[in-house]
């Protein structure tokens, strides 16, 4: 079974390293376009995603201009839908095979999430799982931590669905966990919830946070889920991928092979990507998410970077 490993990385690592693709994504906010013009590695071929509903936003049209004409990378994004999959598969596809050379050993991907819906990062995993590069394969995941300013107005809960490559193995459990990793979103958990029923449910909050007080704020924010659907809060940190990964496993793995775990990233992006991987290690694990869209307010960089490496392996990294 492939198993995709995690460590965390520096930006040394990074900025030393030679890509054949580099993937960004094109948003409003201004952590969008911060890692892309601080990065000064190589990179073969650029992939940039921008979003559909966002191009007449003038914030947008700004880091479009930087990505095709102000940047070195002089590419022009891509306008999706959130679920547009099979297009993103599609230029995954298109994308690998223009970055391919012979005689190649290994191929290295760069990925900026830092703007990106989970749906996207989360198919771009999928892709890098399942498809056959035939060498070794790794993926480096750089996130902007970011100041969130402003207040977004009340929008609609999306329907919530499986991200790709998240669904559980179908298998009769008579118990199910769900663990909801808790950010700036006060409804979303409690709406999942009802959907789901959990059985028993744990609740994960980044400490330390993005700034000293997003703790406090996001424990504030989910108040009423915490008193009346969690049994346990876990902290685990903003910064490091593999640490929350590490922590998340600690959570789940009691379960496993008794129960069915839901996972519900409303949390930071480092801790959605955590639990992406987990479910896509442990087939007895599904990520589920429902979408509000965009915060809708300005999201500054801190200048912080949390990079971690996925490295694609062929069997268990705990199996003989």
């Amino acid at each position: 079974m492939t198993y995709l490993d995690v460590k965390d990385l520096s930006l040394d690592d990074v900025c030393s390293s030679r890509y054949n693709l580099a993937i960004f994504s094109c948003g409003y906010e201004e952590r969008s376009i911060f890692f892309p013009g601080l990065f000064d590695g190589v990179c073969k071929k650029v992939l940039v995603l921008g979003f559909a509903d966002s191009t007449t936003n003038n914030d947008y049209q700004l880091n479009s201009h930087f990505y095709a004409h102000v940047s070195r990378y002089k590419a022009t994004p891509i306008n999706l839908e959130y679920v547009d999959s099979d297009r993103i598969f599609g230029h995954l596809l298109d994308a690998v095979a223009e970055a391919s050379d012979d005689g190649l050993d290994e191929f290295r991907i760069l990925v900026d999430y830092s703007s990106m819906p989970r749906f996207w990062y989360s198919e771009i995993l999928n892709f890098v799982k399942n498809f056959d590069f035939g060498i070794s394969v790794f993926c480096d995941f750089v996130y902007s931590v970011g100041e969130h300013h402003g207040v977004s107005a009340p929008k609609q809960l999306s329907d919530p669905i499986v991200l790709p490559g998240c669904a559980a193995v179908s298998t009769y459990n008579k118990e199910t966990i769900g663990i909801f990793s808790l950010g700036f979103n006060e409804g979303g958990p409690i709406c999942l919830h009802h959907k789901i029923e959990p059985d028993r449910t744990f609740s994960l909050v980044a400490r330390p946070g993005a700034l000293e007080d997003y703790t406090d704020k996001a424990m504030q924010c989910n108040k009423f889920f915490l008193e009346n659907f969690s049994s346990r809060t876990i902290y685990a940190p903003i910064h490091s991928v593999d640490q929350s990964y590490s922590i998340l496993r600690e959570m789940f793995y009691p379960y496993l092979g008794n129960a069915g775990v839901v996972m519900v990233p409303f949390g930071p992006k480092p801790h959605a990507l955590a639990s992406i991987l987990a479910a896509m290690n442990y087939p007895e694990i599904s990520c589920l998410y429902s979408s509000m869209g965009g915060s809708g307010g300005a999201v500054k960089p801190t200048t912080e970077l949390v990079i971690c490496r996925v490295t694609k392996l062929e069997k268990y990294p705990y199996l003989s």
